[in-house]
């Protein structure tokens, strides 16, 4: 990303400053943004950048995130479509009133300044950056009390609510990451005797029974062990936290 485009995605973003806590900048006070890439995505699809603004109204420098996504034409893999289709959803996260509805509720998520979306081609989203250490006493209580937080908002009806095509919809009717539609083959891999054999016979029945459980909730993307220590707070600060998806 240039120096051209990280002033216009910052000036596109600035209706939002005063909504999203930050403080007010006017456009003609815009004197710098200076990026620098902080992350890089999934399959080399994009990166995310620290947008570092200053401005010549006397006021402190500020900086926001940007996340640009650059989706394929044609996907060659199943897990390129699954990275492809998660950044759409993510994309509708922040676009739909997701990201707000979670922090309404006590949920810290970055707040979003502005979204360009292309569906199957490019996203790119604007946010708040969401500070944080690496490590601190009481991490791991602190992410299972957020997750609380997202279940609750999330659990049920509300679930089916948010994976419609109205404004408080987008989400994935079926998301997780390691559902066995998405996984064909790993499955196919798995061995023939012994219990991995019998659980290979068993997938397809386990994988429809938890389909047709009633109890279904939004989860988050990356609740996976690493993600529960000392990588939290990491994963939050470059926002690989959420695209959400349906989950028994």
């Amino acid at each position: 990303m240039d120096k051209q485009e990280a002033v216009a995605l910052v000036r596109r973003s600035l209706p939002k400053f005063a909504t999203a806590g930050l403080p007010p900048v006017g456009a003609d006070a815009i004197s710098a943004v200076q990026p620098k890439r902080i992350a890089s995505l999934w399959a080399g699809m994009g990166n995310v950048w620290q947008l570092n603004v200053t401005s010549t109204a006397g006021a402190p420098p500020l900086s926001i995130v940007a996340k640009r996504v650059e989706l394929p034409a044609v996907c060659t893999s199943i897990s390129d479509q699954r990275k492809k289709d998660s950044y759409d959803v993510e994309a509708s996260f922040y676009s739909r009133g997701h990201a707000e509805r979670l922090i309404a509720a006590g949920a810290v998520v970055p707040f979003p300044l502005h979204v360009e979306h292309r569906p199957g081609e490019g996203v790119t989203i604007c946010m708040t950056r969401v500070e944080g250490r690496s490590s601190h006493p009481g991490d791991s209580v602190a992410f299972v009390a957020w997750l609380a937080k997202l279940h609750a908002t999330y659990w049920g009806y509300r679930a089916d609510e948010a994976c419609g095509g109205g404004a408080g919809g987008g989400l994935q009717a079926q998301g997780c990451y390691w559902h066995l539609d998405t996984r064909p083959e790993e499955h196919a891999r798995m061995g023939s005797s012994g219990w991995m054999g019998r659980l290979r016979l068993a997938a397809r029945a386990i994988d429809l029974r938890l389909k047709a459980d009633p109890l279904q909730v939004h989860r988050h993307r990356t609740t996976v062990c690493a993600a529960m220590t000392t990588a939290w707070c990491t994963a939050v600060r470059t926002t690989t936290c959420t695209a959400a998806c349906t989950a028994p």
